[in-house]
């Protein structure tokens, strides 16, 4: 029977063992109580016994299918008036328990607590207990019942319900000796409403929300009966007659979700429902303020180290950092911001603002919370404490200007991008003085303005003025000093301008926006020296800085060929020499090569040349005369800022030397046999010059280098129409004498037409007269 008793179960098991051993049973047990009521009247121990069963209308309740109920699970404890636990026994299968009691002297009461079944209805007859106890011969015990171990698997529940009986124990035994009898008059149906879990973070997995409305509806009657859940999602209806029903869940602020069907049928026994309610998710509500203001548009991303997905229809947004969030949520109007079915779990709150140029500060700038199973309303309001706010700088033509540095009330606070934005943090609504600086740059600023959180942006800032610069540089030594350049063709609103560059030739301008043209300033004396700049002016549109303007003393090359009849070899030259007064250019020659017939003069100043070409001897003859024949000797070229090219001399001969003592018809003839006449004639010369010559007087009081001063002295010739005519560089110093240097002389003599104008000057200053 024990063997069949375990493969059974505890209640089915006890139920086929008194099913078939009924009577045996009932026998021992009988026997086995006299024996002990006897033997403990004898030595002076009472006890106290009776039946746990179910209630007559209970009991019609019951179907014959029905298995039998097993009441040995259930434990009968005997407390003192105190509380003190004093006896206690275990309730044989059939319901039957007894515990004895010694007499001690003090009052006890038993209180019988039934954890397996609802409510316990006692059915006694109490003597009269105040008249026996003032006769000191009745002592108070409470009978307590409690199950050994509980069925239902959450260990948190209250099992223990009231009543207690008082009973009195004397020489008669406990009440007289009659049964205390408990009538349960119904079932406990317990069940739980699940919430969702998102991970491992989660404290209280298989738990659900507390306060969820749940109503128990008997199909039969229509009667309804209504619990809430406790902290955890059990819930339990009490004293539930067998019979079918229906259970409903609702929760105002939750959204409860059930899985299955909803009926269910209560036999002859405690049910545990399964798990039939689901709750999906929670709120989280929270506000968004700034000085006790809300603050519309900030957005909330979720985050989280475990759970991996949340409701969320809106999708996970844009959040700043690379991480993705798993939902976002919008502070409204009123500043308040919620997120919708989020399950259990530990989650992170940022905050981010970014309208289209302004970015809030939150503090704090994250907050950890953690998710049960309930909703969370976040007590700590999200505090805007500044925010950021964007703006542009940008040129004349709207274009972003980069890498301009912001100054906030004279601190630097930003820098512009590769589009002209830059951003500003942690401001207040408060003015402030803000300047844009950079090099080249000259800006508009925003004076005593006011920056407010729900502005679009910071009003542009624009470039007002650019800087124009460049350098000159000088090649040669003639012409030394700072420069002068030209601002002109300039807008109407703009004053023409004229600058001198610093000790490196460079030079700015600082202009507003606009057509302008920037030239070299020289005068005619140095223009007629040769000093031109390449290029000679640059034409510029300002909308932007313009840098690195370089004007160049122009040098050009001169180049040309010869074309001879035969070969040209070496004993060609060409020369190169000065027709302007004033150019410092000395004269240079170049033979040609046995193997080229081109010659090159490079880097020559600009200004009137003379090119000449000649045929020297092979050998060194002193009465040498050349005697080939050019179409043209001799090209006179005007050199500006251009090279010159294409210069050819083409020979058409050669120079036949006849002397004749008296004059004579001759001719020569030619290969073809063509004669050419050549006659002689007599060579008459008339003088066309006239020989110019005078003294220059030095007084040494006014020089005292007046001695050195012959090789710095120019005495030039020109014509009254302003033809030149000659210059003589060095005039030949003469002193006085008396050998003495007070009064220096200085020859000249040059050929000139007449009328002639002579003027001297001293070349180590080109803008004095001697």
């Amino acid at each position: 029977h024990i063997d069949r008793f375990w493969q059974l179960g505890p209640y089915k098991g006890f139920a086929k063992v008194l099913e078939m051993e009924a009577q045996l049973l009932v026998l021992v047990l009988v026997l086995l109580l006299i024996s002990l009521a006897l033997g403990a009247a004898a030595d002076g121990i009472h006890g106290c016994g009776g039946f746990v069963e179910a209630s007559p209308a209970l009991i019609k309740l019951r179907k014959p299918t029905d298995p039998k109920l097993d009441y040995s699970h259930i434990t009968v404890e005997l407390h003192t008036i105190d509380g003190l636990v004093k006896e206690s026994t275990q309730c044989a299968p059939n319901g039957y328990y007894f515990i004895p009691v010694q007499m001690d002297g003090h009052g006890n009461q038993i209180r019988r607590i039934i954890e397996r079944f609802d409510r316990i209805d006692p059915e006694v007859h109490f003597r009269e207990l105040a008249q026996l106890r003032q006769q000191g011969t009745v002592e108070d015990y409470v009978a307590e019942f409690q199950r050994h171990s509980i069925m239902i698997p959450d260990s948190s529940l209250d099992f223990k319900y009231q009543p207690y009986v008082p009973v009195s124990v004397d020489h008669n035994g406990c009440n007289g000796n009659e049964d205390i009898n408990f009538h349960f008059t119904g079932f406990t149906i317990s069940g739980r409403v699940l919430g969702a879990v998102g991970a491992k973070s989660c404290p209280k997995i298989n738990e659900g929300p507390g306060n969820v409305k749940i109503e128990l509806i008997s199909t039969n009657s229509g009667i309804s009966n209504t619990v809430f859940t406790s902290q955890g999602g059990s819930y339990k209806f009490k004293n539930i007659t067998p019979g079918t029903y229906k259970l409903l869940a609702s929760h105002p602020m939750l959204t409860v979700e059930q899985r299955g069907s909803p009926e269910i049928a209560v036999d002859f026994d405690n049910l545990v429902v399964n798990d039939l309610f689901f709750v999906p998710g929670y709120d989280i509500d929270g506000l968004v303020v700034s000085q006790g203001n809300p603050v519309l548009g900030v957005h909330v991303y979720i985050y989280s180290d475990d759970v991996v997905e949340v409701h969320c229809p809106q999708g996970s947004g844009r959040a700043p950092w690379p991480e993705k969030a798993l939902c976002y949520a919008i502070s409204d109007a009123n500043g308040k911001f919620a997120f919708k079915s989020v399950p259990c779990g530990k989650y992170r709150l940022l905050p981010f603002y970014k309208g289209e140029n302004t970015i809030f500060d939150v503090s704090p700038p994250s907050m950890e919370l953690l998710v049960e199973h309930g909703q969370v309303t976040i007590s700590q309001p999200f505090q805007v404490t500044g925010f950021s706010v964007g703006g542009r700088v940008v040129n004349s033509e709207d274009t972003g200007v980069e890498g301009v540095k912001i100054l906030v009330d004279g601190r630097e606070r930003a820098t512009t991008d590769i589009q002209g934005y830059y951003k500003l943090d942690q401001v207040t609504s408060t003015r402030y003085t803000i300047k844009a600086e950079k090099e080249h740059f000259k800006f508009s600023s925003l004076e005593n303005f006011m920056v407010l959180p729900n502005m679009a942006s910071i009003p542009d800032i624009k470039a007002t003025h650019y800087n124009i610069c460049g350098s000159i540089k000088l090649i040669t030594t003639g012409f030394v000093g700072k420069r002068q350049v030209a601002l002109t063709h300039v807008p109407e609103n703009v004053k023409p301008q004229i600058k001198r560059t610093d000790e490196m030739g460079d030079f700015c301008f600082e202009v507003p926006p606009g057509d302008y043209r920037v030239s070299p300033h020289t005068t005619s004396l140095e223009n007629s020296s040769g000093l031109l700049f390449s290029p000679p002016h640059f034409d510029v549109t300002m909308n932007a800085p313009v840098l690195g303007i370089e004007f160049k003393q122009a040098l050009v090359d001169i180049c040309g060929s010869a074309v001879c009849k035969g070969r040209c070899d070496t004993s060609i030259s060409v020369s190169l020499s000065s027709l302007s007064v004033k150019n410092v250019e000395s004269s240079r020659s170049i033979s040609l090569s046995s193997d080229r017939s081109e010659f090159v003069f490079e880097k020559v100043l600009p200004g009137a040349y003379r090119l000449e070409i000649k045929r020297g001897p092979s050998f060194e003859a002193s009465n040498w005369d050349d005697d080939w024949c050019w179409e043209k000797k001799v090209i006179d070229v005007d050199a500006g800022i251009a090279d010159l090219v294409d210069i050819t001399f083409v020979q058409k001969g050669y120079w036949l030397h006849i002397k004749s003592t008296h004059l004579v018809n001759a001719s020569i003839l030619q290969p073809n046999n063509e004669p050419i006449n050549v006659p002689i004639e007599p060579l008459y010369l008339t003088g066309k010059k006239y020989l110019l010559s005078g003294k220059i007087h030095i007084n040494s009081n006014v020089s005292p280098d007046a001695n050195e001063m012959s090789e710095s002295i120019t005495v030039e010739a020109w014509q009254k129409d302003g033809t030149f005519v000659d210059v003589i560089n060095n005039v030949s110093l003469v002193s006085n004498p008396t050998g003495s240097t007070l009064n220096a002389e200085a020859h000249h003599q040059l050929l000139a037409d007449i009328p002639t104008l002579i003027s001297e000057e001293d070349t180590r200053n080109l803008y004095s007269k001697v």
